[in-house]
């Protein structure tokens, strides 16, 4: 009789037990996962450096701000499309970096900074078709870079 009312006693205690050590180390996730995101993280000012892939993700849409008339010459119709762009890389022979923006003050997270865009070198993937109003048309190269300062 003994034997029996240990082993009845004994299962409680360790399912208890258990439970306490789930509930522990629930609450030690917790903790660590709010800690995480108290930490902060120091960047210094600097260069990003992108690459960008031709998959249709990087486009410039005309829709809302078309091309206007007469830009493609005497008789060109406004351009409204979507244009897709690739990278150029701006040294082929090192890399394929396309574009550069350069962090201009240190900055810590979660913060702000400013920033500039030193390069950006960019196409269409493929060309565009601009319609004259006599109906004809014609295909143009799109390119995408930073213009001269003034």
């Amino acid at each position: 009789m003994k034997e029996i009312t240990r082993r009845l006693y004994t299962k409680p205690v360790m399912l208890g037990m258990a439970f306490l050590v789930g509930i522990a180390l629930v609450a030690a996730l917790f903790v660590t996962t709010k800690s995480k995101a108290a930490v902060s993280i120091y960047i210094q000012a600097g260069n990003d450096q992108f690459e960008t892939t031709g998959n249709g993700e990087t486009y410039h849409n005309f829709q809302a701000s078309p091309v206007p008339a007469g830009f493609f010459g005497t008789g060109s119709q406004k351009y409204a499309g979507l244009v897709p762009l690739v990278g150029v890389p701006l040294q082929p022979l090192v890399n394929d970096i396309d574009t550069v923006i350069h962090r201009n003050q240190d900055v810590l997270t979660p913060g702000s900074t400013t920033i500039t865009m030193t390069a950006l070198n960019l196409k269409g993937i493929n060309p565009i078709t601009v319609t004259y109003d006599d109906s004809h048309t014609e295909s143009w190269t799109v390119k995408v870079n930073l213009s001269e300062p003034q």
